[in-house]
């Protein structure tokens, strides 16, 4: 018996300038600012809060559809350097822009099922400043 082959949505995912066009399960981008406190010297007795690093980390998990795509991923993550990233979502309901950024990539994993296709989840942390750019209208 066939499984049948059900694909998610398409989203284009270039790492290390390489164009990986992945069809993906999720994709994520999560960001976090840590909030430092501060005493206040005008006498009021208040805490203030000051904004302080921005820490980050991408998510995908979807469908290898080439080995191109599949060496470039195992080639990315063997990498000892953060690596370039631009994340776009190509076809779905959420068009409307892309990020960018550097990231090192921590967890790659990849399998297959009985219908012969290739999964993976891959997961890293950004490095310095992750760019949001609007789609133009």
């Amino acid at each position: 018996m066939a499984v049948a082959f059900i694909p998610g949505f398409l989203a284009s995912l270039v790492l290390d300038t390489v164009d990986q066009t992945i069809e993906c399960e999720s994709v994520g981008l999560s960001r976090a600012k840590t909030v430092l406190s501060k005493g206040s010297m005008d006498g009021t007795g208040f805490m203030k809060s000051i904004p302080g690093p921005i820490t980050g980390t991408l998510t995908a998990a979807g469908h290898i559809v080439t080995e191109t795509a599949f060496n470039a991923l195992e080639a990315t993550y063997l990498k000892d350097v953060p690596v370039a990233f631009v994340l776009t979502i190509v076809e779905g309901k959420t068009t409307d822009g892309e990020y960018s950024g550097l990231v090192t990539l921590a967890d790659l994993a990849v399998q297959t099922t009985a219908d012969g296709n290739w999964s993976f989840t891959l997961s890293g942390e950004t490095s310095g400043i992750v760019t949001y750019t609007p789609a133009a209208t």
